[in-house]
């Protein structure tokens, strides 16, 4: 008796120790899930870690699929999915014409659907039994008169779904054909054009099964196209008689995208300009100018690393007579007409970086120089030096993650102490 109960105290005890070893493991696995989380959450904010982001078009549903148009099939309810007209072979369905709003690629597509196959049993040949014929393999059939046999053999009928596709430039299609079949998704495009149409085959070899249509899906991308500056006044080349200027300037964005404006002056910022629309007339009163040859410089820029830039010369050429009724100051003001920049989208203490230019050539003529340099990181080969940018391009952030990372620990630390003092 006495060593059966020592030997229950023994298993008792080494359950509760490997109940402690358990709940201890399932703490690290816990512990190591955040630490690797936690730096997934700063390779995310490094700026090296990229998610390929689509556009999307879909037809999921019975009234975004009645926006296309049907051709002996239709949409079943009861299915949730298109399929055939009863007792046809063959249909089509053909998708509304998709707009994307500019031209842009389409990735790909993927569809979801059911081909199903049905088998069957079909006679092939018959003949009346010889002598010593072997009767296992075929099928024996009792006929009015005679013993026959008829061989057999299975069969499937199939069902088939076949995809085309086309890219166009025109809002009706009209300049673009459909692509040839395809079965199997998903499948890559990469067409460019703003328009997408698609088209489906229904075919069944069965009249009484067809394939079924479930949702289809579109990934695309809009191609960004760099904005567009028109320099109006002073022309380039051109000649005034005073000591000032009013710069007037027209930037353009066909992606309508908000852009940034800098307006240079002899390589010297006059003014940045925010938030300004497609189409907008900016102006800007350039005062005590001096005689000689000037330069003016616009730079448009839509947020997307894309650039526009052109400057023009003008030549100040001051008669005496005018020299002594000017007046000198010393202050520089903007101004918009047209379309009045919102003056809280205004911001002169914008830690936004302002783009530099470089020295334009004292030449009397019209050209376009370098876009501004782009903020990027520079890329080294070597892996100490590259960590070494990016701890100290992410202080903040490898700062905030450290401090994080030594609270898990206390917490870790805490909890298993208090786990080993309840089971002792």
């Amino acid at each position: 008796m006495f060593c059966s109960l020592k030997q229950r105290f023994k298993e008792k005890k080494l359950n509760i120790i490997m109940k402690k070893r358990k709940k201890r493991a399932k703490a690290r696995v816990y512990f190591i899930a955040l630490f690797f989380f936690l730096f997934l959450i700063l390779f995310i904010l490094s700026g090296n870690f990229r998610i390929t982001s689509f556009a999307v078009f879909s037809s999921l549903s019975e009234p975004e699929f009645n926006q296309g148009i049907y051709e002996s099939t239709f949409y079943d309810n009861n299915i949730k999915g298109i399929r055939l007209s009863e007792g046809l072979s063959e249909g089509f369905y053909t998708s509304k014409i998709f707009d994307a709003g500019f031209d842009s690629t389409w990735e790909n597509i993927n569809w979801k659907s059911k081909t199903p196959k049905k088998s069957y049993i079909e006679e092939i040949s018959s003949e009346i039994e010889p002598k010593g014929f072997n009767s296992k393999s075929p099928k024996r059939i009792q006929s009015n008169k005679n013993l026959e046999f008829k061989k057999i053999s299975e069969i499937a009928k199939n069902t088939h779904l076949i995809l085309q596709f086309r890219s166009c430039s025109i809002a009706d299609c009209s300049d673009a054909n459909f692509s040839d079949g395809h079965v199997t998704s998903p499948l890559d495009l990469n067409l460019v054009g703003r328009y997408f149409q698609y088209k489906f085959t229904f075919l069944t070899e069965d009249l009484t099964i067809s394939p079924i249509l479930y949702n289809v899906t579109i990934n695309y991308n809009i191609i960004n196209i760099p904005p567009e500056t028109e320099l109006i006044s002073p022309e380039n080349n051109s000649e005034i008689d005073t000591n000032s200027a009013i710069l007037k300037t027209k930037v353009y964005d066909n992606n309508l995208d908000k852009l940034t404006v800098y307006l240079y002056g002899d390589n010297n910022l006059l003014s940045t300009f925010y938030n300004i629309s497609n189409s907008t007339l900016l102006t800007f009163d350039w005062l005590d100018l001096t005689n000689g040859s000037h330069n003016w410089t616009v730079i448009a820029n839509d947020g997307k690393a894309n650039n526009s830039t052109k400057h023009y010369y003008f030549n100040v050429n001051i008669p005496e007579e005018k020299k002594e009724e000017s007046t000198t100051n010393s202050k520089t003001k903007r101004t918009t007409s047209e379309e009045e920049t919102n003056t809280n989208d205004i911001n002169t203490n914008s830690e936004e970086p302002i783009p530099e230019i470089q020295e334009i050539p004292k030449e009397n003529k019209e050209e376009l120089i370098p876009e501004p340099p782009k903020n990027t990181t520079n890329q080294q080969n070597n892996a100490l030096t590259g960590f070494v940018t990016f701890m100290q391009d992410n202080l903040v952030a490898v700062n905030g993650a450290i401090v994080i990372f030594l609270a898990l620990v206390l917490i870790y630390i805490f909890i298993i102490r208090k786990r080993v003092r309840s089971t002792s």
